[in-house]
């Protein structure tokens, strides 16, 4: 099969019939234009029907969640690296718009901020820990955080004992 060609009806080029698309209606079992050709008539159309093109996107999507939920699911598994690179690019690009909007919602749901500052604190998260060294002016490693929280939960467990013992 190597050794059998056909000619490009849109490029003019003879070629491989593995630069051309199977398809069972032709006498040969593929297309009459080459993968190339294809490509490029594919780009030409989305590039001229932009907005025909989107809503078809949306539609498809819209009637078919199952797939789309499973394509996006094998995507960020396959792209893990990929996303987190960008979500740190565009956050930094945007940080502006990002602490602007943060802080609207903050001053808009103070009751969860407090929640989630007291949970945090509680627990001890990385990120209490960081705020902590940063307001201290303390470097900002993962040594310095561990030493933070060990001296943290003996500050606390010192406290309980004394409270313990005024009862």
């Amino acid at each position: 099969m190597d050794d059998i060609t056909r000619v490009c009806r849109k490029c003019g080029q003879e070629k491989p019939l593995e630069e051309f698309v199977k398809d069972k209606t032709r006498e040969l079992g593929y297309s009459y234009t080459c993968k190339h050709c294809r490509r490029e008539h594919a780009c030409k159309y989305r590039a001229d029907n932009h907005e025909k093109v989107l809503e078809r996107t949306r539609k498809w999507r819209v009637d078919n969640p199952e797939k789309v939920r499973e394509y996006d699911r094998k995507y960020r598994a396959d792209n893990h690296e990929k996303i987190l690179e960008y979500g740190r690019k565009h956050y930094a690009e945007n940080s502006e718009r990002y602490k602007k909007y943060s802080r609207k919602w903050q001053a808009a749901n103070p009751e969860k901020v407090r929640e989630t500052r007291r949970y945090k604190r509680e627990i001890l998260s990385d990120g209490y820990l960081r705020r902590q060294l940063k307001q201290r002016n303390l470097p900002v490693t993962p040594e310095t955080i561990d030493y933070k929280r060990i001296q943290l939960k003996l500050y606390r467990e010192i406290k309980k004992q004394q409270n313990d013992e005024r009862d």
